[in-house]
């Protein structure tokens, strides 16, 4: 909730501490694309926080538009940043830009600077007609300073893919200020002219992802805390299992069998016992067990092994019976080493678990 009255005429905005872009001047004033991002602005102190993370050296900006602006080139092709959800983070507009004037300013249907309707035409996009200008307004929330960054940039590829990106990280995260990584990155195009030649052209583009961290897990994630943007470091996805205790967390919320987990699971663990682990879990038989053998107490890895498999039993499902029984929650692979740990009790207690007719005897696998 705004404190301030707004005025008629007049649209509240955010202030702006510096522009991202991503390319300079070259020395005969030449456009020169950069594989990084040039921050610009009059506050030197941001510039110097921003050259401690992400690397480059702060320098005066000569023949800048205003006095007393700074620049710095960073060593870094992507930058972290928070997408404000409160306010309008993109905008576009059909521009004709001379002389470092802007004559026109259209959205396809009016022009804005006369306030006529827009007369860009069918041209747009051709030389020396309108070019599609996409605008993006962010905060960089790891350098000082109360205000937004944007980042003006050009092209096609820029106009269809940002705006929907923006929308995309929006949906998946409901908090008000949505992190995200800003990249630069380097792209090619072929055309082939009028007289029959093929020419490259290479460009940089800019590109929006998610802060280390999978779609999977922002949908997962979705009301929780995620992983804020403070050390830099790309967050590492989680072990097996942490995922199969965390799904049997959520199947155990909705009540629903244990056994249903492996089926529901976005993530699938079903892989089934080999002949070769089987034959894993017999190379080091404890001095009283027999193989294969079942008693009226319990049962042998290999009696384990073989009902699971007879019963269709995933190593999935068996890590879930684990945790069930109270111990720590296995990785798929390390199922039959922590099977073959076990006395036969635990493994009868076990195959009850999963529902195993264990006391009717198994042949030998």
């Amino acid at each position: 909730m705004t404190l301030a009255v707004p005025v008629e005429g007049i649209t509240p905005r955010v202030q702006e501490i510096g522009r991202i872009r991503m390319g300079e001047r070259g020395p005969k004033g030449a456009p020169v694309k950069l594989k990084t991002f040039r921050l610009t602005s009059n506050d030197r102190r941001v510039l110097d926080a921003a050259a401690t993370l992400y690397g480059g050296a702060v320098r005066q900006w000569d023949g800048a538009p205003d006095e007393g602006m700074w620049q710095l080139t960073t060593a870094a092709a992507e930058l972290d940043i928070l997408i404000p959800r409160s306010l309008r983070s993109v905008t576009q507009a059909w521009e004709l830009w001379q002389g470092g004037t802007c004559e026109r300013r259209c959205d396809g249907r009016t022009e804005a600077i006369s306030g006529g309707p827009c007369i860009c035409g069918s041209a747009r996009g051709d030389e020396g007609s309108c070019d599609i200008v996409t605008r993006l307004s962010v905060i960089l929330p790891r350098l000082p300073g109360l205000g937004l960054w944007r980042l003006d940039t050009g092209g096609w590829h820029a106009a269809s893919t940002i705006p929907s990106t923006i929308d995309l990280l929006l949906a998946l995260d409901p908090r008000p200020m949505v992190p995200a990584v800003l990249r630069a990155v380097q792209g090619s195009s072929k055309v082939r002219e009028s007289t029959g030649k093929v020419t490259t052209h290479r460009f940089v583009r800019p590109m929006l992802d998610a802060p280390g961290i999978t779609i999977g897990q922002l949908v997962g994630s979705a009301g929780t805390d995620a992983p804020q943007l403070e050390s830099g470091e790309r967050a590492q996805p989680p072990t097996a299992a942490e995922r199969v205790a965390r799904q049997r967390a959520e199947i155990e919320a909705r009540e629903a069998p244990a056994a249903e987990v492996a089926e529901t699971s976005a993530t699938p663990l079903a892989v089934e016992f080999s002949g070769a682990e089987i034959a894993e879990a017999l190379s080091e038989p404890a001095a009283d067990e027999i193989v294969g053998e079942v008693t009226p107490s319990g049962l042998s890895a290999v009696a384990l092994a073989s009902l699971a498999r007879q019963a269709g039993r995933t190593k999935g499902q068996l890590a879930l019976a684990i945790g069930a029984l109270g111990q720590p929650v296995p990785a798929p692979t390390e199922v039959t080493a922590v099977v073959t740990a076990m006395s036969d009790e635990e493994r009868g207690r076990l195959a009850d678990e999963l529902n195993l007719d264990w006391r009717t005897p198994v042949q030998d696998a």
